[in-house]
């Protein structure tokens, strides 16, 4: 069968593929060296905003009605003080402690889909993109507001949002900001994010007079400082904050279920590595190596840069150079890709093996049991 491709077909195919990359990686297809799509300035002002509110009420309801009746006391309490306060649009924040464990995901999500049922914006994120794969159109902190990648000393940081943007109306129009496990965050993130809402909305109360729930347990791990020391850490912790002083504290809940998921820890990546040869051993089957590219950019650099010296290297977060895998083996991702169902952090299992392409279903997070494939992609230690 022949098709007539038109002007406008091409053009609206690369409006979606260009929202999908700006979602994935934040940048335009311009910037990539690739054509770019015709679209007014509102076409992107309507993504942001279809984003949150495209929820079908109808699943939201039936959620809700399951899962409300589930609430032990504690959770119960909490779930009703944040109710609460949104509805009578008092603006603050909310510190909900709870140790792992506990249900706080299970509150959250619970909380979400009541505000969305009720047809306002709330937006999700998480310091982690493991943990943004828990919470219901999660997505991660830095990705969505935009955060700086640096924190200076005694400065007044910003988030990267420019009013009129679509990410500026999602914060002006949104009645609830959930952060889970801020307590991962540096303490100028909350500060940057308090400047923002506060400058989007035109209110110079905390937070712009939003309510932000933030989640998280101090008895694990607090802000990751390089070199640094423990009251290094301490010093960036969000208890260090001119904020914590307005913050309210409500205990999530009693211990209500056992985690159903286990991993192994090591102190090193060499035990790592010889824990995951020892796995791969036990499984069945042909052993399939994906090797990365040992070649550098700059051809004069050759020299100084041989094949094994490259091949040698182990920069922290990326896969070894020469990555032996088979049927059934688990792995990590470590990217954002698809947010929230592909998040740096994603556990998935291994099903199919092709030279360019892993077929693996997702273990953790909303899209469990989702089978994806994941491509092979450039890679670059920063």
């Amino acid at each position: 069968m022949n098709l007539d491709y038109t002007p406008d077909m091409f053009n609206q195919a690369l409006i979606i593929i260009e929202s999908k990359v700006l979602e994935m990686g934040g940048k335009e297809l311009e910037k990539l060296e690739l054509p770019t799509s015709q679209r007014n300035s509102g076409d992107r002002l309507n993504s942001e905003m279809l984003r949150e509110t495209s929820y079908d009420v109808k699943e939201l309801d039936a959620y809700i009605t399951a899962n409300e009746p589930l609430l032990v006391p504690d959770q119960r309490a909490a779930y009703n003080a944040i109710l609460t306060q949104i509805e009578k649009k008092t603006s603050g924040t909310i510190f909900l402690d709870a140790p792992d464990g506990t249900g706080k995901t299970f509150v959250i999500n619970l909380l979400l889909a009541k505000i969305r049922h009720q047809s306002k914006i709330t937006i999700t994120v998480a310091s982690s993109g493991i943990a943004a794969t828990l919470v219901h159109g999660g997505r991660t902190a830095h990705s969505t507001l935009k955060l700086p990648l640096k924190f200076l000393e005694n400065q007044t940081h910003l988030c990267s949002i420019t009013k009129g943007t679509g990410e500026a109306k999602v914060l002006q129009e949104c009645e609830l900001v959930v952060w889970d496990e801020c307590t991962m965050a540096h303490r100028y993130a909350l500060e940057a994010l308090n400047h923002t809402l506060q400058d989007l909305r035109n209110n110079g109360k905390n937070m712009g007079g939003v309510v932000v729930l933030i989640a998280g347990d101090f008895r694990q791990t607090l802000p990751v400082i390089p070199k640094g020391t423990m009251p290094d850490e301490l010093k960036t912790c969000l208890k260090s904050s001119y904020l914590w002083r307005h913050v309210a504290s409500l205990t999530g809940a009693q211990d209500h279920k056992w985690l159903c998921e286990r991993a192994v820890l090591a102190p090193k990546n060499v035990n790592v590595n010889a824990i995951n040869l020892q796995i791969q051993q036990q499984l069945p089957g042909e052993v399939i190596s994906y090797k990365s590219v040992d070649t550098v950019k700059n051809i004069d650099m050759v020299v100084q840069y041989p094949t094994e010296f490259l091949n040698s290297l182990e920069p922290s977060g990326m896969p070894p150079h020469n990555l032996h895998l088979k049927i059934g083996s688990s792995i990590m991702l470590l990217r954002n890709l698809d947010a929230p169902r592909l998040c740096n952090g994603a556990r998935l299992c291994v099903k199919t093996l092709v030279p360019h392409v892993i077929k693996a279903t997702i273990m953790t997070g909303c899209a469990k049991g989702e089978d994806v494939f994941i491509p092979k992609i450039p890679f670059a230690p920063f």
